[in-house]
């Protein structure tokens, strides 16, 4: 019993440190919301590295990274708009959001029950170039970062 207990307790640490002890991230779509439709990015190093782009306040992001520590709404800038998918132009339930202390990276979140996992777009302008990245983001390490994606 006191096996099950301790193992109940772990698991409720985990999900408590990756949820955060702020407040929560408002999800909440403002009446000024962008609608940023796909944009296809190509590498230009390598021409079969193909992703989506997001251009937001004259800078272009590319994917980045994932949630590596606990992030929250005190984090945020708030919501800036939401990603238009081709197949589903209606839907929109990802969100697009802007970081409180930096404007290298926008954290993407999907406002779904079954996906909760913000990922994080870098500004492309940043490439071999140390930028200051929160905590809470860990490196996905794309072949467009390079080497110098092993900033800490």
């Amino acid at each position: 019993m006191k096996k099950l207990l301790f193992l109940v307790l772990i698991i409720a640490a985990a999900v408590v440190g990756l949820m955060g002890f702020g407040p929560s991230i408002d999800p909440t779509l403002p009446d000024s919301a962008t609608a940023f439709p796909y944009v296809k990015f190509v590498n230009p190093d390598d021409p079969s590295d193909v992703c989506r782009r997001i251009d937001y306040a004259g800078r272009t992001y590319l994917p980045y990274g994932e949630l590596c520590a606990a992030v929250s709404g005190k984090d945020t800038a708030g919501v800036i708009g939401y990603l238009v998918y081709d197949d589903a132009p209606e839907n929109t339930a990802s969100r697009v959001i802007a970081l409180k202390d930096t404007a290298d990276y926008l954290m993407i979140f999907y406002d779904t029950h079954n996906q909760r996992q913000p990922t994080f777009f870098r500004a492309a302008d940043t490439r071999n170039m140390r930028s200051e990245k929160p905590e809470f983001i860990g490196s996905l390490h794309y072949a467009y970062w390079g080497q110098e994606d092993q900033t800490p």
